[in-house]
């Protein structure tokens, strides 16, 4: 195998592996047991472990250039706060039939937390239990019609408000997401919108999620303080 296609293979190993860019950036890594790891669960052959374990030093020194980058990204998140709102419903109808109805109703009646989305195919309204309650009839209506109407009670929104710079920084939202996902935490819903970030998590991983965001905030102001 040349060394070119180690390269690449190591390069689009690590980089779907947030943890592991992270670790390579902060020179935490033991490059022979990684190349080792690799070798193994990409079935490259021992002898290769050599190359795999050059091609990982030579990708640690690419992202250390980009440590800026990283620096960036930290202090947009130093800067960012958090709100948790709990009793939180999604509703998601599939198919256009009774969605622009029921968007109506629920303007309607708009009275607290409410986004809505929709693709092509589908339509969901994330609200509170209050509004919920007050369109429940109209949707079970909706249900009776198309037959296809979702809804998941007992959720939470976390609401990540973060300065403008979010916009144009590349980055931010993949530090949030991979620490969710290195603790286990399942994300039902991801919206963003401008300066806002809301992520929809079951009620019972609600307290450990906004636990793993609070941490991340306040090690970005330590980090950024030490600078």
């Amino acid at each position: 195998m040349g060394r070119e296609n180690i390269s690449n293979i190591v390069r689009e190993y690590v980089s779907s592996r947030p943890y592991l860019l992270e670790a390579l950036s902060r020179k935490i890594v033991n490059y022979s047991a990684l190349a080792r790891l690799i070798v193994s669960e990409l079935n490259l052959g021992k002898e290769n472990i050599p190359a795999v374990k050059m091609a990982l030093r030579r990708f640690a020194e690419k992202l250390e250039e980009k440590s800026f980058a990283e620096d960036r990204v930290r202090e947009i998140i130093a800067s960012s706060s958090l709100q948790l709102i709990n009793d939180i419903v999604v509703c998601t109808i599939c198919g256009v039939q009774g969605s622009s109805v029921l968007t109506k109703e629920v303007f309607l009646k708009k009275t607290g937390f409410l986004q809505v989305t929709q693709s092509s195919r589908h339509m969901t309204i994330m609200m509170d239990k209050y509004l919920y309650n007050s369109i429940r009839s109209l949707i079970e209506k909706t249900l009776a019609k198309i037959g296809d109407v979702e809804v998941l009670e007992n959720q939470t929104a976390i609401l990540i408000t973060s300065p403008r710079e979010i916009i144009k920084t590349p980055g931010v939202i993949a530090y949030i997401l991979s620490a969710l996902a290195s603790q286990g935490i399942n994300i039902t819903q991801f919206i963003s919108c401008h300066t806002d970030t809301i992520l929809i998590v079951d009620r019972r991983e609600a307290l450990k999620a906004y636990t793993v965001l609070e941490k991340l905030i306040l090690n970005a102001r330590r980090f950024v303080q030490n600078i």
